[in-house]
């Protein structure tokens, strides 16, 4: 268990002002958080394997595979093909302005 004096050293290390109240509190909460860990490190994990990554999953990525372009993918991809004049990308329409 801590002391309460233990709790003030701590604080004072920290440079952290205490109310009697806060320093009884905690005194209380670090004593569960020993406690906790005093129960974990009585774990037997002699035949546990240790862990580098967490997870075994290797290549969590979709097939990296050529597919539809961005702009045939868009809303209304096909509509320049579908107009009577088309040319490189762009609806030929009549001119609305004459040249000059």
């Amino acid at each position: 268990m801590i002391s309460r004096s233990d709790v003030e050293h701590i604080a004072r290390l920290a440079r952290i002002a205490l109310s009697p109240g806060e320093a009884e509190r905690y005194r209380r909460e670090l004593g569960k958080i020993l406690e906790f860990v005093a129960t974990l490190e009585k774990a037997d994990t002699a035949a546990a394997e240790p862990l580098t990554g967490g997870t075994d999953i290797t290549n969590a990525l979709r097939d990296d595979a050529l597919g539809a372009t961005a702009a045939e993918r868009a809303p209304g991809a096909g509509l320049v093909e579908s107009a009577p004049e088309h040319r490189d990308g762009y609806v030929v329409v009549k001119a609305v302005f004459e040249r000059s």
